[in-house]
């Protein structure tokens, strides 16, 4: 109220024809006021330089590039004049880019990390999606990220620096530890729909027990103004108040800026001013060492850090070819990696180091979290394709050299199995797709549906399509529950509230259309592969109100091991209804359970804070 008061007395002074004249004697009217230190207890804040630029997204990764090296020169400029200043950089990627594209910039960051203003951030190669990638791929963000980190900066960085990424895999903790890190920054899960985080400060145990010690800063912004709004809204939420006094605040222009005069300017005027939390600058390092020594004893989060939005960007339509070609890329560098290393070790053929490096990277920046989950521009997706593609290319020609040489010189054909265990039934040749059971067989029955077979499952169709029967030939048992036919197509409205074409509301299941009836249903060799038959059920189901060409199409494959829904039409959502009797589970380096369904993670007790 002080502040507020001599703000009016300073206006009431300041004569708006004549500011030269009248400006010393208003801006007297706040010296008192100016030169009131901040209160005892007041709240502490960390001001962390940064620039949040997402690597791809509403832009191609090569205006990503250009965007870097223009705010990295601003920031260095005004480290010149502030030399308190410290700018933050995740994502060992941009770095590299840099170093490769600019190399005048990248001399100006080398010198300015030796002075300890330009610090590296997170230890990843990018800020990655956590969702979708398989827990080897997480393994080499860390690796590639903190190997570049350490060769040409020296530096070893000990957090994880994901603000922005659509939640967090209960198997990121382990990972990241045995990385060597020790603390998590992320501001996303301020963005909850439903639920508010409990805490801002706290331990987040991992589904082994692994824990880091992470911050969620209060401010609920990774590129902050240093503004007194911002401000006093971080210290009037930080739920640790009486506990923990710090936090942290990441302040700049994102996707391209930084940090400007104007903000550094507020942030030396609210380093000590009564009615402000204290503002330092400072670095990540410098913000965790004192929170966590402050707070030792923090709450506990176990298990995942589930983000209550963007639900969309994990399911199928949002970009299915990128997502498709990750987990076929994660695959086909498992099997390279595999036939190459044992070529190398029995001196068959030379590692070839760097050319996996190069595909690792390539794959790596596609886990981005705006390019895996579909949330970027169409272009972005066109050109993370097109790298996909190449991977394959380069992958499936190493995998065939290194299997040459295995295989030697006679003349008996060969198969290799990629699988940790042994296999029977129809092999596949290099990285395709994999087969666990032999040649399938459906049986059509008329007026009664159809029967699909491999030797491990039996699923039976009826006249409908609708799968009412899949049976565990070995156990007997029957995955189906009575009366609850799978395989059954539903639309529904796709309307959310906010982020088109990224969110699924949870209102979007108040409007379902069950599309029981099939205009067409037949069985058919979905593909094949040498003597091999794919049998499957091609159900087709009319889409009333759809509009011109509104006819969804699904069709099960078991012995493809494929599953495919498609949609003609705008605004609708389409699912293939499979109930099951057991409960859903992700699995990423572990197994985590959740509850089927739409659940209250307070009421089931996902992730709850342990005093």
């Amino acid at each position: 109220m002080a502040i507020a008061r001599a703000l009016e007395q300073m206006l009431d002074a300041l004569d708006p024809h004549d500011v030269p004249g009248t400006a010393a004697t208003a801006r007297a009217m706040l010296r008192d006021v100016l030169t009131a230190p901040a209160h005892a207890s007041a709240h502490s804040v960390v001001a962390v330089g940064h620039a949040h630029i997402d690597s791809a997204w509403l832009w191609p990764v090569r205006e990503t590039i250009r965007k870097a090296s223009r705010t990295f020169s601003n920031v260095m400029t005004l480290m010149d004049d502030e030399p308190d200043f410290v700018f933050a950089c995740s994502q060992a990627q941009q770095w590299e880019w840099i170093k490769n594209e600019h190399p005048k910039v990248w001399q100006r960051m080398l010198a300015k990390v030796r002075t300890g203003q330009f610090v590296p951030a997170g230890g990843m190669w990018v800020e990655s999606d956590t969702d979708m990638p398989g827990g080897e791929a997480l393994v080499r963000q860390f690796v590639f990220g903190k190997r570049f980190f350490q060769t040409e900066l020296g530096a070893e960085t000990q957090d994880v620096w994901l603000p922005d990424s659509f939640g967090y895999s209960p198997a990121l903790p382990q990972i990241a530890a045995l990385a060597g890190c020790r603390w998590m920054l992320t501001t996303k899960m301020s963005w909850n729909d439903s639920n508010s985080m409990p805490h801002h400060t706290f331990w987040w145990e991992g589904l082994d027990g692994t824990r880091l010690f992470t911050h969620l800063p209060p401010v609920e912004t990774y590129h902050s103004e240093l503004s007194a709004a911002e401000l006093a809204h971080a210290s009037q939420t930080f739920t640790e108040h009486g506990r923990a006094s710090v936090s942290l605040v990441p302040f700049g222009w994102g996707d391209g800026g930084g940090p400007t005069r104007e903000m550094l300017a507020a942030a030396r005027r609210t380093a000590d001013l009564e009615g402000s939390p204290r503002v330092g600058l400072g670095g990540p390092e410098d913000f965790f060492r004192r929170a966590e020594a402050e707070y030792p004893d923090a709450p506990v989060w176990r298990g995942e850090l589930y983000l209550e939005l963007h639900r969309g960007t994990y399911t199928s339509p949002s970009q299915a070819r990128t997502k498709r070609g990750n987990r076929r890329s994660e695959h086909l560098l498992r099997e390279a990696e595999l036939w190459l290393t044992t070529a190398a070790v029995r001196g068959l053929a030379d590692y070839p180091y760097d050319e996996l490096a190069a595909v690792w990277k390539q794959v790596l920046l596609n886990q981005f979290h705006d390019i895996l989950p579909g949330s970027s521009i169409a272009w972005v997706h066109r050109e993370a394709e097109a790298a996909y593609a190449d991977v394959d290319k380069r992958l499936n020609a190493l995998i065939e050299g290194a299997q040459a040489v295995l295989g030697g010189t006679g003349d008996l054909p060969l198969l290799f199995n990629a699988a940790p265990h042994e296999r029977d039934g129809v092999a596949s040749l290099a990285a395709g797709p994999p087969r666990t059971a032999g040649p399938g067989t459906v049986e059509t029955h008329p007026n009664r549906g159809h029967r699909l077979a491999n030797g491990l499952v039996a699923a039976t169709f009826d006249e409908a399509g609708l799968l009412v029967s899949l049976v565990d030939l070995a156990s007997g048992r029957d995955a189906i529950p009575a009366g609850e036919p799978g395989n059954l197509l539903q639309l529904h409205r796709d309307v959310p509230s906010r982020w088109d074409a990224w969110d699924i509301d949870r209102h979007y299941r108040d409007s379902v259309e069950d599309l029981t009836a099939a205009t067409a249903c037949t069985a058919c060799d979905r593909a094949k592969r040498g003597p091999a038959r794919h049998p499957a059920i091609i159900r087709q189901a009319g889409c009333v109100g759809g509009g011109p060409g509104g006819v969804p199409g699904a069709w099960a494959s078991l012995a493809a091991g494929t599953d495919e829904c498609r949609l003609a039409g705008t605004r609708r959502a389409a699912e293939a209804e499979l109930p099951a009797r057991r409960p859903r589970r992700t699995a990423r380096g572990g197994d985590a359970v959740r509850p089927p369904g739409t659940a209250d993670a307070r009421e089931h007790l996902l992730g709850r804070g342990a005093l």
